[in-house]
């Protein structure tokens, strides 16, 4: 997961389905709210309590953040408002999924 930390990007859903997935997977969870408070202090204690979830907050190399997109497994993105379209993901040739209506996930090498 790619995300600022702001309730409308369904963050608190992810942390939450990050639980679930972490049983048999590995999770990187990036991004913050950029001034501390409880969304990253719940993202910090998934992590601390579970060795499968890596918390690497605000990532501003792109370089970085274009490897993991192209190293995912799969890429998520949820908002409840405007923002970034789910192909974003899919561009790196990760399956990317949204949360939206419309639309759904999109297998490697498919548009």
């Amino acid at each position: 997961m790619v995300a600022r930390f702001v309730p409308e990007n369904t963050v608190v859903e992810f942390f939450e389905a990050a639980e679930v997935l972490s049983r048999d997977r590995d999770v990187v969870i990036v991004g913050s709210s950029g001034y501390g408070g409880e969304l990253d202090e719940q993202v910090r204690a998934l992590a601390q309590r579970n060795e499968r979830v890596t918390w690497m907050g605000h990532v501003s190399d792109d370089r970085k953040l274009f490897s993991l997109w192209q190293n995912a497994g799969a890429y998520f993105h949820g908002h409840s408002v405007g923002g970034t379209k789910s192909g974003v993901g899919s561009g790196y040739g990760v399956p990317s999924t949204h949360r939206r209506p419309g639309h759904r996930v999109q297998p490697r090498g498919t548009r």
